[in-house]
């Protein structure tokens, strides 16, 4: 598959996010992971809302209309974020891959917000493994953040 069709594909199952707290506010992405409004996201982009009454709200793919959204969980040490998107029902939803079929030299797509600017996409391979398997395949997990190098074209492409 290209990745022209790679991001057609999951766009819809995109968001961005906007967060407001007391002093400070971010921007990011996530991705809707349940039909009724669940969204990944990483425990950064929503800092801002923890513990100070922020506001957090999305924007789906396509749309300009920003959707309440509350926080479900977050994960400070593997960066990782839970929030729903408040009476949600019938969105599209992620599926994720294997993390032990990833090998060197594998394809990679990032979709995201990650100049804050608008959304636009990222290219490339995985480079190296830090903690290779017995097979060739990279062994992902236990609270290690940085287990794989990502390299990326390094453009950024934006989505006609």
């Amino acid at each position: 598959m290209s990745v022209a069709a790679i991001v057609k594909k999951v766009e819809p199952m995109i968001v961005s996010i906007d967060v407001k707290g007391n002093n400070s506010e971010d921007q990011g992405t996530g991705m809707i992971i349940t039909s009724n409004g669940l969204v990944v996201t990483n425990n950064h982009v929503i800092a801002a809302a923890v513990g100070d009454g922020g506001t957090i709200t999305v924007t789906r793919t396509g749309s300009i209309k920003s959707l309440p959204a509350t926080l479900i969980g977050t994960n400070p040490i593997d960066d990782v974020a839970l929030i729903r998107i408040n009476n949600a029902k019938n969105l599209p939803t992620m599926t994720f891959g294997n993390s032990n079929d990833v090998v060197t030299g594998d394809a990679v797509v990032a979709i995201g917000n990650g100049t804050r600017s608008r959304r636009g996409y990222a290219h490339g391979d995985v480079g190296h493994c830090l903690r290779p398997g017995p097979h060739g395949d990279c062994i992902i997990g236990d609270g290690h953040r940085d287990v794989e190098q990502h390299d990326s074209d390094r453009r950024r492409h934006q989505p006609r």
